[in-house]
């Protein structure tokens, strides 16, 4: 194999991951609006936001993230869960991971190492001993309890703060 091959490979290589990337964040922009719509929180009328402040900036929506596919495992599975957006179990992890990637790994050791070192909890019924849902610790608020914008839609009627913990 020569030289040139190999880079042409690269520049192959190089242009499929970039096709890759965009099509992911296209994906999980169409996700998001599934989800807007399955929550009720879309309009067809929905005009954008304009804050009052000193700059009288434009509010826009951030920008899908890009799934870091040559990162380390625990940093993918943390992208994935942000991607994902709230509460999400492993099986849900294990989906997007698989989608993503096309790895049939598990991600289960990853949370479970990524839970020892407090980047994400593991939800459960006080009165169980399995965890259900995996959340960031970034989404708990100061007492302890999930911010209502990481709540799957139903959260509420299923859970009451009292009768839940994080691990």
């Amino acid at each position: 194999m020569t030289t040139q091959d190999t880079q042409e490979k690269e520049l192959i290589l190089k242009g499929l991951y970039r096709d890759r990337d965009e099509l992911s964040s296209k994906l999980t922009e169409v996700e998001k609006l599934i989800k807007k719509i399955k929550s009720n929180s879309f309009s067809l009328t929905q005009t954008p936001v304009i804050e009052d402040t000193n700059n009288a900036e434009l509010l826009t929506a951030p920008q899908p993230e890009i799934f870091p596919y040559k990162a380390e495992m625990k940093f993918q599975i943390l992208a994935i869960i942000d991607m994902i957006g709230f509460a999400c179990k492993l099986k849900d992890i294990q989906d997007k991971y698989k989608e993503l990637t096309g790895s049939l790994y598990s991600v289960r050791e990853s949370l479970r190492t990524l839970n020892k070192h407090n980047a994400i909890k593991l939800l459960r019924p006080k009165t169980s001993d399995r965890g259900l849902y995996w959340v960031k610790t970034e989404w708990l608020n100061a007492d302890g309890n999930l911010m209502d914008k990481y709540k799957f839609y139903g959260f509420d009627q299923l859970y009451k703060p009292d009768t839940i913990e994080f691990i």
